[in-house]
């Protein structure tokens, strides 16, 4: 706009001093300022899509770069997980991808079928595997994580890189160096930067293969096999605590069951050896009392034998009678020679 202005100021300039001009040239002198002005915003406006054409390209260029890891996985309801399951298979090794686990069970008396497959599928096939998954069945469930790991891998090829000029500074170390001591350090020093190299790069690699194949749990059930959601409330709980109870009871029993031939073994051997054992101890303290009566020692509660024999004790002497004095008279009713008389009469 500055460039037209000032190309519009110079014509009319141009066009008032030259007085002995004709109209026609005054006019094609005037013509031209708007022609340059034209041009000018043509270009300005060129330069703006080019600008405009240069930031599309750099965010289309950045959201390529993005690397982003995508994880799921999806229920289906199907009439024969079985062989569905197989044409999962198919499915994916279709797309460029394989089947990394695969579990299933057949139906039974007590028992319903399913199957359980994880997939890795390349990260620009994945919604085209999901979109064929509904030809299977009805899916049910569904669900995708994306994790960014963009910043993550460029610190690992930072390092990776900054890791291999120090390898090869080190390397040209090693061949201009001479002196025994320095050649062993910096191989020291170059063994150690090699590991750390291999770890970052199996890093990168590590990550390069999630972002490129994306793991998807693609899990069939029969419409009688569908998982409900877990029940709560008190008769949940209820329900909870006597399984618990019971399955303690059954590994109580499980351990019971374990140990009982051992008790028994062990009973048998005891039976068996009691006798010997009581001998033995019969037999030592035996030979325990014969020692300690050899010292004169009498064992503990053993009763007491007499050294020597008993000495006999004199009888005591008799005791006399306690003699009347002899100046007490003889009693009235008693005679002289000791006998009573009768009592008198009348």
């Amino acid at each position: 706009m500055a460039l037209a202005a000032a190309l519009a100021t110079s014509a009319m300039l141009v066009a008032g001093c030259s007085a002995g001009s004709s109209n026609d040239s005054a006019g094609s002198e005037a013509m031209a300022p708007a022609s340059g002005g034209d041009m000018a915003y043509e270009d300005s406006a060129a330069v703006d899509e080019e600008r405009a054409a240069a930031s599309d390209g750099t965010a289309s260029t950045a959201d390529a770069d993005r690397m982003v890891i995508v994880t799921g996985w999806v229920t289906v309801v199907v009439d024969d997980p079985i062989e569905k399951a197989t044409r999962v298979v198919t499915l994916v090794e279709s797309k460029g991808g394989f089947i990394s686990a695969r579990s299933q069970q057949s139906a039974g008396s007590d028992r319903r079928a399913y199957a359980s497959l994880t997939a890795r599928v390349p990260a620009e096939r994945l919604q085209d595997v999901l979109d064929e998954l509904e030809d299977l069945g009805e899916v049910q469930e569904a669900q995708l994580d994306s994790v960014e790991v963009t910043s993550q891998v460029r610190d690992l090829d930072a390092r990776i890189k900054a890791m291999e000029l120090s390898i090869a500074r080190l390397e040209d170390l090693l061949q201009r160096s001479g002196d025994l001591s320095d050649i062993v350090q910096a191989e020291q020093v170059l063994t150690d930067r090699q590991s750390q190299l291999e770890q970052l790069e199996s890093e990168r690699a590590s990550l390069a293969d999630q972002v490129a194949m994306s793991t998807v749990t693609v899990n069939l059930y029969t419409d009688e096999a569908v998982p409900d959601e877990p029940p709560s409330g008190f008769l949940t709980g209820l329900e909870s605590g006597w399984k618990a109870l019971m399955a303690f009871g059954a590994w109580l029993l499980t351990v019971l069951g374990v140990l009982l031939p051992w008790l028994v073994v062990a009973t048998v051997v005891g039976l068996v050896a009691w006798p010997f054992v009581r001998r033995a101890r019969q037999k030592s303290a035996d030979r325990r009392a014969a020692a300690q009566a050899a010292r004169g020692q009498v064992p503990f509660g053993w009763a007491t034998a007499p050294a020597t024999a008993p000495v006999s004790t004199p009888p005591a002497p008799p005791v006399a009678a306690p003699m009347a004095p002899a100046d007490a008279a003889p009693s009235p009713d008693t005679s002289a020679d000791g006998s009573e008389d009768d009592p008198p009469q009348g």
